[in-house]
């Protein structure tokens, strides 16, 4: 066996394993229906960089003195490769900064929109916590593993249906609820996004 078929047996399994990798993750959207642009970036960096590498196998074993077929595989690669950063780059989200300094919450559940004070009547305080929950802003994480932007937003906004319609929360819901985590892609900074539920739910 040549260095060449060696080179060729590695490829397909190297491929054979980061492509499989990405295989779950995209099953798991089928099923449930999810859009495409909510599957992570990595999953389909790792889907063509493992088929690339699949494709340069079998042309190393099947084509040995080489091809002009061989180009397919490095462009395959290549582009699982250049994915994540040209989605980091053209990525114009702009940083969501965490600012619960200037207003309490427990403050707002009493009515009083600048600091402790007298409570006031349910219904001011209600609308107060709905205006400070759509208005919320998280810093941005890129490099770093963060909650997924969309399932946070989507999680506030039935937050504030919930308390438009009744007023009340579910403390259990606010302690237990998980986010997707991503990875090379925008992300809200995970203690920021802890922080803000926390100070809900001890309100609560």
């Amino acid at each position: 066996m040549g260095i060449q078929e060696v080179a060729g047996y590695v490829f397909i399994v190297g491929g054979a394993v980061i492509a499989g990798r990405a295989l779950p993750p995209l099953v798991r959207a089928s099923r449930s229906g999810a859009r495409l642009t909510a599957i992570p970036v990595g999953v389909w960096s790792d889907l063509l960089l493992g088929l690339g590498l699949l494709a340069a196998g079998v042309l190393d074993l099947r084509f040995p003195h080489g091809t002009w077929l061989d180009l397919i595989p490095g462009v395959v690669s290549g582009a699982g490769l250049i994915v994540p950063i040209v989605h980091w780059i053209v990525s114009r989200k702009r940083p969501r900064r965490l600012d619960l300094s200037s207003t309490r919450i427990p403050d707002l559940i009493s009515g009083d929109m600048s600091g402790p004070g007298p409570a006031s009547a349910p219904d001011a305080g209600t609308a107060g916590l709905i205006e400070r929950i759509k208005n919320v802003k998280f810093s941005t994480t890129r490099l770093k593993p963060g909650y997924d932007e969309e399932e946070v937003d989507v999680f506030l906004d039935k937050l504030v249906a919930s308390l438009s319609q009744d007023g009340q929360l579910d403390r259990l819901e606010l302690r237990d609820i998980q986010f997707s985590r991503t990875r090379l892609r925008p992300g809200y900074v995970m203690p920021d996004v802890n922080t803000f539920l926390d100070e809900i739910a001890q309100a609560i």
